[in-house]
């Protein structure tokens, strides 16, 4: 993880934890409704070259459940930084691979863009850029 602030080891670590959490969810094929709490309702969303409202990416998410099979993330990259004393922006950069019951197999490179408020510890995804491995 590469972050502007090596010395807030607790702050690390719950970046860290949000991360694992996040892709609990996704793995486990999280109801539509739980991963909306945690997306920004004006979030920026591609998926495969085509812009997105957060609306039709959750209704997309929720119309795959029982079409996959298995699903897992391996993070490639986390990048934070400090965007004042109160936020900060975290990058993640993820591999993701999904099998579908139809004997498809799908590989994907995702961008995911958020933002932590330091006194809640919430996080909330500002964006997310999903494209084929082929093209990425």
């Amino acid at each position: 993880m590469q972050t502007d602030f090596h010395d807030d080891m607790a702050l690390e670590a719950e970046i860290e934890c949000f991360a694992h959490r996040w892709f609990s969810l996704r793995n486990r094929n999280a109801p539509a409704a739980t991963l909306a709490e945690l997306i920004a309702p004006d979030a920026t969303i591609r998926l495969l070259g085509e812009r997105r409202t957060v609306a039709e990416c959750l209704d997309a998410w929720a119309s795959r459940d029982g079409e996959i099979l298995l699903s897992s993330h391996a993070p490639l990259r986390v990048r934070s930084r400090r965007k004042d004393d109160h936020r900060v922006r975290v990058a993640l950069s993820v591999l993701e691979r999904t099998a579908l019951r139809n004997g498809d197999v799908r590989q994907v490179v995702q961008e995911q863009r958020w933002e932590l408020d330091i006194a809640s510890g919430d996080f909330l995804m500002t964006a997310l850029s999903v494209d084929d491995i082929r093209d990425a």
